[in-house]
């Protein structure tokens, strides 16, 4: 899903805290990415992150906060024709903890294509709905964080609770 639009996780196998999880690529090349993750929780937090694209394995990529450490491995299962959707594997990058799915769409579709939601739900796994109608007004399309919102970019909490 290779994108310079916004991409929204759109449901989760991860039970979470946090809601409207997207991602804003800013420099994408054949080897790597480089994105900004954001989410809500009770405030906005972003973090800028590497992604390393693996070339043994097409659809696979290596993702950490840049100049920190990997934290997982995303690898892509299934995406439409289009491109406009996907369904990724997410998998702790030190082997431990919860491996699970996240349905993911570009921010022009407004919601994921039928077939996306179709492989998703066949997984037979629990998800989480982590994207509603608001999360666009949380993070509104090419938003630039201010320095007001500096305070909030997420060098604390970690995204992910691989035990649980």
């Amino acid at each position: 899903m290779n994108s310079t639009e916004r991409i929204w996780t759109y449901n989760t196998t991860l039970k979470v805290h946090y809601t409207c999880q997207n991602d804003m690529m800013y420099n994408i090349t054949e080897d790597y990415v480089i994105f900004n993750r954001s989410y809500y929780e009770n405030m906005t937090y972003s973090e800028m992150m590497n992604g390393t694209f693996d070339s043994k394995l097409k659809g696979q990529m290596i993702v950490g906060p840049i100049g920190g450490p990997i934290q997982t491995i995303e690898t892509l299962q299934y995406a439409t024709d289009n491109q406009s959707c996907g369904v990724f594997q997410v998998q702790n990058a030190l082997g431990s903890g919860n491996t699970f799915y996240e349905l993911r769409f570009k921010n022009k579709t407004g919601t994921p294509d039928m077939p996306c939601l179709t492989y998703f739900n066949g997984l037979g796994l629990p998800g989480y709905l982590i994207f509603f109608n608001n999360c666009s007004y949380i993070f509104p399309p090419n938003r630039e964080i201010n320095s007001q919102e500096e305070e909030n970019v997420d060098n604390g909490p970690p995204r992910f609770d691989f035990d649980e």
